[in-house]
């Protein structure tokens, strides 16, 4: 049975480098290339923005539908409280 043979330490290190610099040059070139907005671009943009104030009017909506919901609840606690059961009946 053939063990591979281990690989040096500096050689694991010479790599790591390599590979380093080669995903820093890919960064740097989508860097540079700096291209004006397109029109997909715009659109998308767009997008995103009424997404966000849609977002936002569903966070404002929730929020009045709870504080409403604490509204009523603290109604009928309050209803509870002055109007309480009457005794259970006796049981012959």
């Amino acid at each position: 049975m053939n063990t591979p043979e281990p690989v040096p330490a500096r050689m694991g290190f010479v790599h790591g480098v390599q590979l380093a610099l080669m995903i820093s040059a890919l960064l740097g070139g989508l860097v540079a290339c700096d291209k004006p907005e397109g029109e997909a671009e715009r659109a998308g943009k767009k997008i995103d923005q009424a997404a966000d104030h849609a977002g936002q009017d569903i966070n404002k909506a929730a929020d009045k539908v709870g504080k409403k919901l604490e509204q009523a609840g603290e109604d009928l606690r309050d209803a509870a409280k002055a109007n309480p059961p009457p005794p259970p009946a006796k049981q012959p």
